[in-house]
């Protein structure tokens, strides 16, 4: 007959370490701080370049900032649209007017991407 032992935990099992050490290090900017922190960008953007808000631009303003690629592509989406900050700006025919993606780090450069126009502040 055999024994059948409760698991044991420790402090220095692989599973642990891992834990404590992704707690203890510094993390990349996440939720409301990024959104803050990209729609400041984008407001920058639109004051200088009447009300136009470009990816490329705000990529460039964004260059020194923490936010992984992932949570940056999300919140154009996440910002853009009806009742939001930003909306796709349009040609005088009413179609989406387009940009080349230049200097990604994603694998995104020669990819077209909408222009946004600013809207307010007050979708947010």
């Amino acid at each position: 007959m055999s024994t059948a032992t409760s698991p044991r935990w420790s402090p220095v099992d692989d599973d642990t370490h891992d834990l404590l050490t992704a707690v203890a290090e510094p993390h990349p900017i996440v939720g409301a701080d990024a959104q803050e922190i990209f729609l400041a960008a984008c407001r920058a953007d639109a004051l200088a370049h009447d009300g136009m808000v470009s990816v490329n631009r705000v990529r460039e303003l964004m260059a020194e900032k923490d936010i992984p690629a992932r949570r940056y592509s999300a919140l154009w989406a996440h910002c853009t649209g009806r009742g939001k900050p930003m909306v796709k700006a349009l040609d005088d025919q009413g179609h989406n007017i387009w940009e080349e993606c230049e200097g990604s780090t994603s694998g995104n450069d020669g990819r077209p991407f909408p222009l946004r126009r600013w809207v307010s502040e007050a979708g947010r």
